[in-house]
């Protein structure tokens, strides 16, 4: 009987320590940088993911769903397309009035929280993406747009694809950094 204990309890020391140092297969990350300008700050914005040949990483304009993407992350059965959208000059508005009028336009609007920035997301039936925005620190005027793209084709595959651990885990780790502004040389 003891013997037995003692067993049970060793497994589950190991099973712990594999949980909790990480051995248990996890696969090295890739981080992504995109960099963007606006009128008030310079921002460095970072997007992870798992290395695997499941993911290509492009900035290449034959791969973006629109014009003004600047970058792509393309999975298996989506995309996560990067955008920076200036809402003083769109939508006449600042973050938080921005969104109360989108809150006022999509039903399905929901507050979000990626790497620590709060935001939302919300379903846009015309492209069968999700839309998540999140505001860039220190610049009301300036937004952090990421469409997910899937090849669901509909609300609810779509919703599927989005709500999956995997599109989850990578949207969490969208960080959105301030660069020094270089001082002019003159």
């Amino acid at each position: 009987m003891r013997r037995i204990l003692l067993l049970s309890l060793v497994f589950m020391l190991a099973l712990g320590m594999t949980v909790l140092t990480g051995c248990g297969g996890t696969k090295e990350q890739v981080m992504e940088v995109v960099t963007y300008e606006g009128e008030k700050e310079k921002v460095r914005i970072s997007l992870s993911y798992p290395e695997t040949d499941q993911y290509r990483w492009s900035t290449n304009q034959e791969d973006f769903g629109t014009t003004t993407d600047n970058a792509v992350l393309i999975g298996k059965d989506f995309k996560i397309a990067i955008q920076f959208t200036d809402i003083s000059q769109r939508f006449n508005s600042e973050f938080e009035v921005f969104r109360a009028s989108r809150t006022a336009s999509y039903e399905s609007l929901e507050e979000v929280s990626y790497g620590g920035i709060n935001g939302f997301t919300y379903y846009y039936e015309q492209f069968s993406a999700y839309i998540v925005q999140l505001p860039i620190p220190h610049d009301p005027t300036q937004v952090l747009t990421l469409y997910v793209y899937t090849k669901a084709g509909d609300e609810e595959g779509t919703t599927a694809i989005f709500s999956r651990d995997e599109i989850q885990q990578i949207l969490d780790t969208v960080k959105i950094e301030p660069l020094q502004n270089e001082p002019s040389a003159d």
